[in-house]
């Protein structure tokens, strides 16, 4: 939502804005390749899957040999057998790397027709992990040389990579397999699930929900940020509308993770955050989910928001669902999943992938300090917010109202290392939305919303 733009509805001074706005330039790593060959130990092996006449596989070898050369393929048209290329590698790899072969037609441009005949495996020991089949499931990616590298992201660790290519009513009867090609990540700061790295994105609504959308869906996948999904529930209707993105990946325990997003609905009231819900999932299970004051939230001054919680267990898929509100309309861009490992962080209060990219600045949770979220949330009388700490630190927790002016302060000095609980006496204060803050130095600053009602 865009708590930027709705501030600026409120005619708040410069002050009050500057509590939300936190940016660091963006730094990304890239991934180094690894081509397995005889030299370092990897072998090659191929087999024909049934009684094939005219099924040939020539030149195993040269799949862990030189880069020029090639082992070809042949499976004539409409025979129901198969012929593949198997190459151990010398030690398994991890998941979260991208597995497959590069591949080429000795006739020809490949095109989509000989992708849907191509399954990619891997394999630990004898023992099958993973399979990918066709142009739904495998990544195809044209290369300068003009060769083509067919590959899928593995989930789960290997140390052996298959590729099969199978009969079918087709033109093409042979491809040549070049070499084995090993993708993996270096450590990120940040990761963001796109569609180029096998990342799905899927919509659905609940509910009572006529004329409830979730639209272009790719987008929360894909660049440039300046493009997004849509999830909208019209004003009086009853129900939910949830994107759900699948990173094609298993994601590290210990990770905040959620989106960048932005509004064009003229908010009322920034308790609508309580209609917000982040879910992180492994297998279907959902392992972690926040919502309201339990999401973190960091807005840029261009009115984009991540939207965040932080989650302890491994995850692979992660979903953002916006339920109606009495008197309100909801309409919530999604401009991209994201995801920063805790013992990094240097993700957080970063611009999104491909944004423009502006001063750098730590935000006080990567100097250890933790502001908790307000309880209860609307409060009445007392409230309690919790401040943790790694080390003794210098820190000042204030509350502002809605014009940018201090209303109180909970706690300005020296801390040790640990939680304590600080209190509010929210009877002295006006119905209305706070903002509690917590600075410490030049980092930036972490804010939470409080609502004061009676």
């Amino acid at each position: 939502m865009r708590l930027a733009a709705h501030f600026a509805s409120l005619r708040l001074p410069a002050l009050l804005m500057g509590l939300f706005l936190s940016t660091a330039l963006a730094v990304s790593a890239q991934p180094t390749v690894y081509i397995p060959t005889a030299a370092d130990g990897a072998t090659a092996s191929s087999f024909i899957d049934g009684l094939c006449i005219g099924c040939s596989v020539t030149g195993t070898d040269d799949v862990v040999g030189r880069r020029q050369d090639a082992a070809r393929l042949v499976v004539p048209v409409g025979v129901l057998s198969s012929a593949g290329i198997r190459v151990d590698l010398p030690a398994s790899e991890s998941a979260n790397t991208r597995a497959g072969f590069v591949i080429d037609d000795p006739n020809g441009l490949l095109d989509v027709a000989v992708i849907d005949r191509v399954t990619v495996r891997t394999y630990l020991g004898a023992t099958l992990q993973e399979s990918r089949s066709g142009t739904s499931l495998l990544s195809l990616q044209l290369m300068a040389s003009g060769l083509s590298k067919v590959t899928f992201r593995a989930r789960k660790a290997y140390d052996a990579v298959e590729i099969e290519f199978d009969g079918a009513v087709a033109l093409l009867t042979e491809i040549d397999v070049r070499y084995a090609i090993i993708t993996r990540p270096t450590t990120l700061d940040r990761i963001v699930a796109l569609e180029s790295d096998g990342a799905t994105a899927s919509g659905s609504t609940s509910g009572l929900c006529l004329g409830c959308v979730v639209d272009d869906l790719s987008e929360a996948i894909d660049l440039p940020v300046a493009t997004a999904a849509n999830l909208r529930i019209p004003l009086g209707i009853a129900g939910s509308a949830t994107l759900t993105v699948d990173y094609g990946t298993m994601l590290p325990a210990k990770a905040w993770t959620g989106f960048w997003v932005s509004s064009d609905a003229d908010l009322l009231d920034l308790a609508v955050l309580g209609a917000i819900r982040i879910r992180a999932l492994n297998g279907g299970d959902v392992v972690g989910e926040a919502s309201g004051d339990d999401l973190r939230v960091t807005t840029r001054p261009d009115g984009l928001s991540f939207i965040r919680f932080r989650t302890n267990e491994a995850f692979d898929t992660v979903s953002i669902r916006i339920s109606s509100l009495i008197g309100l309309s909801m309409n919530l861009n999604v401009h991209q999943t994201l995801t920063v490992p805790v013992e990094t962080a240097s993700g957080l209060d970063e611009a999104p992938l491909a944004a423009a990219p502006s001063s750098p600045a730590r935000s006080v949770a990567e100097a250890g300090i933790q502001l908790g979220a307000p309880r209860p949330n609307p409060a009445a009388g007392l409230a309690r917010v919790s401040l943790s700490t790694d080390a003794a630190t210098q820190v000042r927790v204030a509350v502002y109202d809605a014009l940018g002016r201090e209303v109180a302060v909970l706690h300005d000095g020296t801390v040790d290392a640990g939680t304590r609980e600080l209190t509010l006496d929210g009877t002295s204060l006006s119905p209305g939305i706070y903002v509690v803050r917590a600075a410490s130095g030049a980092e930036a600053p972490q804010t939470r919303v409080l609502t004061i009602g009676r």
